[in-house]
């Protein structure tokens, strides 16, 4: 009796020649011959990056609810509009989760233990670029699509714009933004601005000089964002919606 059982099935006939006694052994040692690769390119496969260990859709995710940061100080409502009672003033830059959706321009979100609605418009991305202050061009310089001298020009920017300025800086330019347009200029020609107060009521005028078209006024006492000095003592600054040259020497 055979040990091996059903083994016994693929022992080789006795044929009258020697070729085709050969002939079973050869058609195993060729179906071996196929499993080894098939092994092989599985082994590969498995390994490979980006494989069927590797899911597309895992990278491809979204969160709901999402993390947002406040703008401002913002009120957290029990619904959706003015209408509704607030629950409690949720700080500035202050990380909430924000769900998916909005109703009359608010957002449903989570602030630590409270679920609440928070107005859209107080509310931006981790890695939105945050806008703190004002400069004024040192010049004509070039608005560029890209931080660096290798990515096109959008426009040039005439000497003495006014720019706003953002926290993100990379290999020496600033994202900025001028005229409704965003786009990455050299930090060295930006002059950044400094609060001043106007010790007396003020002129500003389109050029530095006191004959140049009159722009209006700063009342005496008031603040003013200040840039750059003119050789004759006047200043570059912006009041309001107002931007113009005053007379330095009445700032403080």
């Amino acid at each position: 009796m055979n040990p091996y059982g059903q083994i016994s099935l693929i022992r080789a006939p006795k044929y009258a020649s020697t070729g085709q006694q050969r002939r079973p052994l050869l058609a195993v040692a060729l179906i071996l011959a196929i499993l080894v690769s098939l092994t092989s390119a599985i082994t590969e496969v498995a390994a490979a990056p980006g494989s069927v260990n590797t899911p597309a859709h895992t990278a491809n995710r979204s969160c709901d609810p999402c993390p947002v940061v406040t703008t401002d100080d913002v009120n957290l409502r029990k619904g959706p509009g003015k209408s509704y009672a607030v629950i409690k003033v949720i700080p500035a830059n202050t990380e909430v989760l924000a769900y998916a959706g909005a109703k009359n321009g608010y957002r449903k979100v989570l602030y630590g233990q409270t679920t609440g609605w928070v107005h859209g418009d107080y509310l931006r991305s981790p890695n939105a670029p945050q806008w703190i202050g004002l400069a004024a061009t040192n010049g004509s310089l070039n608005l560029r699509q890209g931080p660096g001298t290798n990515y096109p020009v959008t426009t040039v920017m005439p000497g003495n714009s006014i720019v706003k300025i953002s926290d993100q800086i990379v290999d020496g330019f600033r994202l900025i933004a001028y005229n409704g347009n965003t786009g990455w200029a050299s930090e060295k020609y930006l002059i950044w601005g400094y609060e001043a107060v106007a010790t007396r009521k003020l002129a500003i005028r389109a050029q530095p000089n006191a004959t140049s078209t009159y722009r209006g006024s700063v009342p005496a006492w008031e603040t003013v964002t200040a840039f750059t000095h003119a050789n004759n003592g006047y200043v570059l600054i912006i009041y309001g919606s107002k931007v113009g040259w005053v007379q330095g020497r009445y700032l403080s």
